[in-house]
This record gives structure tokens, sequence and C-alpha cells, in this order.
């Protein structure tokens, strides 16, 4: 797993959204990109050389929230999706944020 640092990798990280979110389970455009991407940082797992999951952490205030963690359809299952894996709900730019939400669509 790594923190999205270039704008190709962020590519990458709405293409696989697009496939599980919009493609495969019907979600609105409209909803998916609701502007906050910018405001957020992203990571993607990676297996055999391509993307196989995605998520971001969106900070608001004291509380920082995984989002919009989207597994590969053929990865599902293997442990891709655990919050665990991804970056820890409750930090805030290295320190422990007062509150902390799991919330997450997948």
């Amino acid at each position: 797993m790594a923190e999205v640092t270039e704008p190709a990798e962020l590519s990458v990280v709405h293409e696989l959204r697009r496939a599980v979110f919009v493609l495969e389970q019907g979600v609105s455009e409209a909803e998916e990109w609701d502007g906050l991407d910018g405001e957020c940082r992203h990571w993607l797992a990676w297996a055999e050389d391509r993307a196989v999951g995605t998520a971001r952490l969106r900070v608001t205030g004291d509380v920082a929230c995984v989002q919009r963690v989207a597994v590969a359809a053929d990865w599902r299952r293997r442990g891709v999706g655990r919050a665990k894996r991804w970056p820890r709900s409750r930090m805030r730019r290295g320190r422990p944020a007062a509150r902390g939400c799991s919330w997450a669509r997948s």
C-alpha cells in the first residue's frame, strides 16, 4: 500500500473507483465525484503490478474519516479492504484526531 503522490496515481484511483462504484454498483457520477478529492489524502493497494484497492482519508476539523474504500472485484475477500490496512481513521497530520469515523462506501 502506498500514498498517492503523483497526478498519474490519482488517475488510477479514479479509474478504480469508477469501475467499482459507478459501473459495477450503479452509483451516479455526480455522487461519486463529490468535489472533495482535493481535500483528501489517497492510497492505493498494489498486487501483481496493478492497483487492486484504494481509499481516501478526509480530515474535517478534529474528525478524520477513511472514505471511498474500493477493491477490484477479483481481489475481494482477500483482506485488501480491511480498515486496519488503510491509514488509521484517527490520524490527523501524524497526530491522533479527537474523533474518528469509519464510514466508507465499499
